[in-house]
């Protein structure tokens, strides 16, 4: 695997993971740099989402170590649970409530300060271009539009650290640009977001980093290219 030196934010050390006799994740290592976009790219089956999750810290990790600032992190490690953000493929939502209160659950469960809790939701919901879905319940909305409020409520408590499974799934081109637009100004303010997609278009938009997962092997960690699909398609064994 090609793994280019970097200064490393996250770091992963011969991560292996297994459901049953399955093993899922054979041996990764990757470092994750800080104040950047980084994409993970592979076909479906990959094991994009189950490395997604460890990472998220919400698995134990079977064998290897996950690092956070040279600090070994594990399941029980509320701290660093703390920081992160993760948005799965499927986000689960309460079909009757509204936006406003869908949002408002998830921000009382990540803890965020009372008083500041109706700003960031106003904030979010102006980023994401959702003033107008703010009393309509969820089951009224569309695909993309949940997916949309499910981003919002991820960042309600502002983490350091924003993980994203398929995020633009569902997405119509309009709503993939606010999301994109969103995650760049974001990162400015200081974060590090790693995101899975299977697409190239938008990994070539937005990665400034690029990891390649194939049969649960990463075949290539680097920085992204121009012609990202030629990089995948050179890298499609390990």
């Amino acid at each position: 695997m090609t793994q280019e030196h970097k200064s490393s934010f996250l770091q992963l050390d011969q991560v292996s993971f297994s459901y049953g006799s399955k093993e899922i994740l054979h041996g990764i290592n990757w470092d994750v740099p800080d104040h950047q976009i980084t994409v993970l790219l592979g076909p479906n089956g990959a094991g994009k989402s189950t490395l997604l999750s460890l990472i998220a810290g919400l698995h134990q990790v079977q064998k290897g170590t996950i690092r956070f600032n040279q600090a070994i992190i594990d399941f029980e490690n509320q701290y660093y649970k703390s920081m992160v953000g993760y948005l799965q493929e499927f986000p689960f939502y309460y079909p009757a409530l509204s936006v406003s209160e869908m949002m408002r659950l998830i921000g009382g469960l990540r803890q965020v300060p009372k008083d500041q809790l109706e700003m960031r939701i106003a904030k979010w919901l102006e980023r994401f271009k959702l003033e107008d879905y703010q009393n309509i319940k969820m089951e009224e909305l569309s695909q993309g539009t949940k997916k949309r409020v499910a981003l919002a409520s991820t960042l309600l408590h502002e983490p350091r650290i924003l993980i994203l499974d398929e995020p633009t799934n569902g997405l119509d081109p309009d709503q993939v640009m606010i999301v994109r637009s969103t995650l760049r100004e974001y990162l400015t303010e200081g974060r590090v977001i790693l995101l899975s997609t299977h697409i190239i278009g938008l990994a070539e938009k937005l990665a400034d980093q690029v990891a390649i997962l194939r049969n649960g092997r990463m075949t290539y960690a680097g920085k992204s290219t121009i012609d990202l699909e030629r990089l995948y398609i050179a890298h499609q064994q390990d």
